[in-house]
């Protein structure tokens, strides 16, 4: 755990409220002081949210303070929304493998886990930058200028070229849609934030579990729909059905 911290709160200096993270710090040995500091940096990264800054590493920062505070949900779902401003940003994805370590499964199973990849944690996802679509546009320009240009002057080459180029950048387009879509998430992401929680078949308490294994604190999962008083997610295990709003944490 000690050492879990120091990786922490060694990388949150930069982007912490100065005063307040100070003071957090040279209180570390005793908690029940160092607590209402580190609550104060948190209030005040969410008023520089508020004010409209949105980038990982403000994300990663709130993350850092609420898995110190031991708030493991919203730990969870800052260091997620972290990586949706940065996938590649591989201090964020090593504190959500952190946080993710924190969660206790009740079976020795894959149910309630995170849906495991074969990606290695240091391939860069895929972003689309502004320059892909400078590109495509241009080849796209380009190639109906070629076309045009093959109608008044009847020239193989201008006609060849100017197919060539378009059909790459229509092709070149719809490759970047397909991969932006494949890392995009398909759904709001909801935690856990209480220990012993039953998935249930139906939206009520009347209806039997999906599995009989309790879910706790820090099991993630998709948003499917909402009625009244509960929600339909889907595990990262596969299995759907419905808990209650009230134990749920949603990204915003």
């Amino acid at each position: 755990m000690s050492t879990i911290l120091f990786l922490i709160t060694t990388q949150l200096s930069n982007a912490l409220p100065e005063e307040a993270w100070k003071q957090a710090l040279s209180l570390r040995s005793t908690p029940e002081k160092a607590i209402p500091h580190f609550e104060r940096t948190l209030h005040a990264l969410k008023e520089i949210e508020s004010e409209g800054a949105q980038n990982a590493k403000l994300y990663r920062a709130m993350g850092n303070v609420h898995f110190i505070l031991d708030q493991l949900p919203e730990a969870i779902l800052s260091y997620r929304r972290a990586l949706e401003h940065d996938p590649t940003d591989f201090q964020s994805q090593t504190h959500l493998r952190l946080a993710r370590e924190r969660v206790i499964y009740s079976s020795k199973d894959n149910y309630g886990r995170p849906p495991q990849t074969s990606r290695p944690p240091w391939l860069p996802r895929f972003r689309i930058q502004w320059w892909m679509l400078v590109v495509l546009w241009l080849g796209y320009v380009s190639g109906w200028i070629l076309l045009t240009r093959w109608r008044m002057q009847r020239h193989a080459k201008l006609l060849w070229s100017g197919i060539f180029i378009l059909v790459g950048a229509v092709l070149g387009g719809l490759c970047l849609m397909l991969m932006d879509h494949i890392d995009r998430p398909k759904a709001p992401v909801v935690v856990l934030h209480r220990d012993g929680m039953l998935l249930r078949k139906g939206d009520g308490p009347r209806y039997p579990a999906v599995n009989p294994t309790p879910l706790n604190r820090g099991v993630e999962a998709m948003l499917l729909f909402r009625r009244g008083e509960w929600s339909q997610v889907k595990l990262g295990s596969g299995e759907i059905g419905w808990m209650p709003n009230r134990a749920l944490s949603r990204d915003r």
